[in-house]
């Protein structure tokens, strides 16, 4: 079973999808992937496969590759930003 994690716009903040759960107002459209990313790896640990989906500027859902979920992880060095200044 492949289990999804989306990340999305939605009522003005992004906005996280996941298996029976909405989580949301992250600050960026980087911390809604990095906290899809941190499910994901829960989720492949107990055995699942898992894809991780990003709405683009289009508001189009598609595949986000591990290596770039894994570079959205936010670093300390990073400012919290203000999801008014999103593309969409």
């Amino acid at each position: 079973m492949t289990l999804q994690f989306a990340v999305i716009w939605y009522g003005g903040r992004w906005t996280l999808l996941a298996p029976g759960v909405r989580y949301d107002r992250y600050a960026s459209r980087e911390s809604a992937l990095a906290a899809a990313q941190r499910l994901a790896e829960q989720a492949r640990r107990q055995g699942y496969e898992v894809e991780i989906l990003a709405q683009d500027v289009g508001g189009q859902l598609s595949a986000v590759p591990p290596s770039e979920a894994e570079e959205s992880r936010p670093h300390r060095e990073d400012p919290p930003q203000d999801p008014a200044n999103s593309p969409l």
